[in-house]
């Protein structure tokens, strides 16, 4: 039996909300911070998002991003092939 939390069913129920057709899409989506209780972007004060990583097959392209992927402030580019 799986255990399932508040947190993560808001956060679930949040993400199957949001569009998800491009890249960009789901950089937003894993850097909503819509609701404030348990946003699926989150900076504390208990859980943090370190940093988001994003692997683009097609471009075959690993990307490593600090703060919020919303902004699309890639720190890290690595190709893989």
């Amino acid at each position: 039996m799986k255990a399932q939390d508040e947190n993560s069913l808001s956060r679930q129920t949040r993400a199957s909300s949001l569009a998800k057709e491009s890249k960009s899409d789901f950089l937003a989506l894993v850097g909503d911070m819509n609701n404030e209780k348990y946003p699926i972007y989150m900076t504390g004060p208990l859980l943090y998002t370190l940093c988001t990583a994003v692997i683009d097959l097609d471009e075959k392209i690993l990307t490593i991003i600090e703060g919020n992927p919303k902004e699309k402030q890639e720190s890290y580019v690595f190709s893989l092939s």
